[in-house]
């Protein structure tokens, strides 16, 4: 029952998230005639800083509500959730005070300009309450809903660029006001949904040490992540410029379509997992590292089918002046199926709670990938940072493996195992 529930969340993920990240493929036809690389590249920019405040915000503590929702009552987890709250509201005016002071005695020049800071904090702290709610939907199993909220934010993001652009004018800044909207709206519902008037707000301060003992030592690896993503952008700018940075994003923004499926798969798989090792049976940890292989199998018979598909398509998707693209998708979707790989085993860390495990592969990854990064791109070009995004991910992985059988052993060697059952 629980394998039939498994297969059925995920291909809900999948087909939600395939639904999710088309809009930002129907998009790129918009996006590339409407807007210049320089452009795009400033959009970009702003995701760049939404995703440093995503990490900074919360601590990374509402993983922890993850690993204890099988072990607490519905009321415990309402206060870990409620706790989780007042953590997030309170890091996020600290932030805001500290940036606008920090702006007005350090006036700094930023590609992007500063009143889109303030709003990139504000549009973090929202995605991070509907972080919260998804979070919650995804170990209660409720898939669909999980979906439709993710569909939501999207479509409300899709209609307002679509207007702000075309018909308004807005460029760029339609692009990000749409954003804005499309969080704020639904992180408002979200907390609707979330604190409801047969939900008693109650929380435990006791808790917060328990919350931030889990979150910061993640924060050295949710910045090493983010470094992968977002860094790469940075270097580009500075080495080699806006035209080529914009041209870079579109070919990362196709490659995610692998992303799409790795993380959705990855939904449906983590709540069935932390079920799973809280069994000790061998015959369980024996189907879940069989599972685990043929996802690996699979990962890449999907990357191969994918790149060639794109191949002959991408000159319909896109403007002529963004094909050049296509010699990036290769690289960094192969990126994504080693980030797949990766995620199926990092939850075995997460479980035990050593987070401070992935922080120290996630960071000494990171300056590999940073070092070969800009190596790469001084020798050639914009297409190094794409050769170093599955080298770093590929290293990432190979490290998680090693240190999740020491933390969790597990019977990966399926011959002996098969010869002891």
């Amino acid at each position: 029952m629980i394998d039939k529930i498994l297969y059925k969340n995920a291909l809900t993920y999948v087909i939600g998230n395939v639904s999710l990240q088309s809009i930002p493929f129907l998009l790129l036809p918009i996006l590339t005639h409407y807007l210049t690389p320089e452009e795009y590249a400033i959009i970009t920019t702003f995701n760049i800083v939404v995703g440093i405040l995503m990490i900074i915000l919360g601590f990374n503590s509402v993983g922890f509500i993850s690993v204890e929702f099988f072990k607490c009552t519905q009321i415990q987890i309402n206060i870990y959730k409620n706790t989780y709250t007042v953590l997030l509201v309170v890091s996020t005016l600290i932030i805001l005070i500290i940036a606008n002071i920090v702006q007005f005695i350090f006036p700094l020049q930023l590609l992007l300009p500063f009143k889109w800071i303030n709003i990139a904090i504000i549009v973090s702290f929202f995605n991070l309450i509907i972080g919260l709610k998804l979070l919650l939907l995804q170990f209660e199993k409720k898939a669909i809903s999980y979906v439709i909220i993710q569909l939501a934010v999207m479509l409300i993001n899709m209609v307002g660029t679509v207007i702000l652009i075309t018909i308004f004018n807005m460029n760029y800044e339609g692009r990000l006001l749409s954003a804005i909207i499309a969080s704020t709206v639904m992180g408002i519902l979200t907390c609707i949904l979330l604190f409801d008037k047969s939900t008693l707000f109650s929380y435990d301060r006791t808790k917060i040490k328990s919350l931030l003992a889990f979150g910061i030592p993640l924060i050295p690896h949710k910045a090493s992540k983010w470094a992968r993503g977002g860094l790469d952008k940075i270097l580009l700018l500075i080495l080699v410029g806006a035209h080529s940075t914009g041209i870079y994003s579109v070919g990362y923004t196709l490659s995610l379509a692998m992303w799409v499926l790795v993380s959705s798969i990855d939904k449906a798989y983590t709540p069935y997992l932390f079920e799973k090792l809280n069994n000790e049976r061998s015959v369980d940890k024996f189907k879940v590292v069989k599972l685990t292989y043929k996802y690996f199998i699979i990962l890449f018979i999907i990357w191969l089918i994918m790149n060639f598909f794109l191949n002959y398509t991408l000159v319909y998707i896109i403007g002529k002046e963004y094909l050049e693209c296509k010699k990036y998708i290769i690289w960094l979707s192969l990126g994504f199926v080693f980030h797949g790989m990766y995620l199926a085993i990092t939850n075995f860390i997460i479980f035990t709670k050593k987070t401070y495990i992935l922080s120290i592969i996630s960071v000494f990854s990171t300056v590999i990938y940073l070092l070969l990064a800009y190596l790469l791109i001084k020798i050639y070009g914009t297409i190094g940072a794409a050769i170093a995004t599955p080298i770093a991910y590929f290293i990432t992985f190979i490290l998680s493996f090693y240190y999740a059988n020491k933390v969790f052993p597990m019977p990966w060697n399926l011959t002996i195992l098969s010869n002891d059952t």
